[in-house]
């Protein structure tokens, strides 16, 4: 399953349109993941196509520097929506919002449960990472043909192949 998951990163990567916003949320990634502010794992104990947002508040503070209180630890989300652009943007999904303490408390034990049983991605992300665009440097061929695509592709004409049956 890591494998795997290793691979559908890599089509993904691949078919990611090569615009330097694209490129600048791959180094971000890996980034945030050499500096451990994000951990990746992937559940191999079977399929796992829950969807769940858990949100925990930090701490916030008056004017004074002063600790307030909060009334509640954080926020969920839980829903049938990928956290993907496509998820949140253009799919029609079902998502509630789920509040309060024991609820927050009950997803959080959800997800550390599953999160003991999943294995490390960290370093299968990182590899697939490295050898992407994004990250690998232009050779020379490479910046040739894209000069190449960007003065002619205009007057590239499309050739059509159709079959006598079609004539």
């Amino acid at each position: 399953m890591v494998a795997e998951t290793a691979t559908n990163v890599r089509t993904s990567v691949e078919l990611m349109d090569q615009t330097d916003e694209g490129e600048a949320l791959v180094k971000n990634l890996v980034r945030m993941i050499e500096e451990e502010r994000v951990k990746v794992k992937v559940y191999t104990k079977g399929r796992l196509h829950a969807k769940a947002y858990i949100f925990d508040y930090g701490e916030v503070f008056d004017l004074l520097g002063n600790k307030l209180e909060r009334h509640e630890d954080g926020i969920a989300v839980v829903g049938s929506s990928n956290l993907t652009l496509s998820g949140v943007t253009h799919n029609t999904e079902l998502n509630v919002v789920v509040q309060g303490n024991n609820n927050h408390a009950e997803l959080a034990r959800w997800f550390d449960e599953l999160w003991k049983e999943s294995q490390d991605f960290d370093e299968a992300l990182m590899e697939e990472m490295r050898h992407s665009w994004a990250l690998l440097p232009a050779r020379p061929y490479d910046i040739y043909m894209k000069t190449l695509y960007t003065l002619v592709k205009d007057q590239v004409i499309p050739r059509i192949i159709c079959s006598e049956a079609l004539l």
